[in-house]
């Protein structure tokens, strides 16, 4: 028979469990990269907190996704105010956790343009892990957004050689020589996306894009009929 703390102790140990598989398809959703699959990833942190709401993971992960509903285009100041509380949830849960301290930092940054707090926060979450990607991919963004190409680079190049076969961040590289109006480096950068993935949408555009703005109208046409 059971003791009272035995029981207590497997009925905690399911539900975490349970709150850890939330997550887990909450993420498969977030990585799709869609407006309804970032909701729904959304629901899915919400409930692993509330399955386990000393979990500082689904906190993290809560204010990522919403963090991110804005370049899908929801803005709802209400999304920003849940990821902003969210994110310092798991920081007082875990102040080690370094994805909770980039989603804060992308919030302060994109939404609250608090960029001296924001900036001490993506410090803060590419020191405790430097061998992920998220986090010096979303300081590199902001970066770009200053104007501190350099610094972008450096970031940037870092997610890319940690997470190599991902193509966001080569995206984001050829994004960086666009806002750099180095035209040059943006279109050998987008050359390589297209041999590695002829499919990508986004880098077909782009590229027919600096075709455009460097002269070769019919270049960037052809591009643009791939498209279709």
């Amino acid at each position: 028979v059971l003791t009272r703390l035995e029981l207590g102790g497997r009925r905690a140990g399911i539900s975490q469990r349970s709150a850890v598989a939330q997550v887990q398809v909450g993420r498969y959703h977030l990585s799709r990269r869609t407006q309804a699959s970032i909701l729904k990833s959304a629901d899915y942190f919400r409930e692993a907190s509330r399955i386990d709401p000393k979990y500082a993971e689904a906190y993290a992960w809560l204010a990522n996704s919403l963090s991110l509903l804005p370049e899908y285009g929801i803005n709802e100041p209400g999304n920003a105010d849940e990821g902003r509380q969210a994110a310092r949830r798991a920081i007082r849960l875990d102040p080690e956790l370094s994805n909770a301290h980039t989603a804060l930092g992308w919030i302060l940054f994109s939404h609250d343009w608090n960029w001296a707090d924001a900036e001490r926060e993506f410090r803060k979450g590419v020191e405790l892990a430097r061998d992920e990607a998220l986090p010096h991919q979303r300081y590199g963004l902001a970066l770009i957004a200053r104007s501190r190409f350099s610094e972008a680079e450096a970031q940037l190049t870092l997610a890319q050689q940690l997470e190599p076969l991902s193509m966001s961040p080569m995206i984001n590289l050829a994004e960086l020589w666009f806002y750099a109006h180095r035209f040059d480096r943006e279109e050998a950068q987008l050359r390589t996306i297209l041999d590695r993935d002829p499919e990508s949408a986004v880098a077909r555009a782009m590229l027919a894009k600096v075709e455009s703005l460097t002269g070769r109208g019919k270049e960037a046409i052809e591009e643009m009929k791939r498209l279709l």
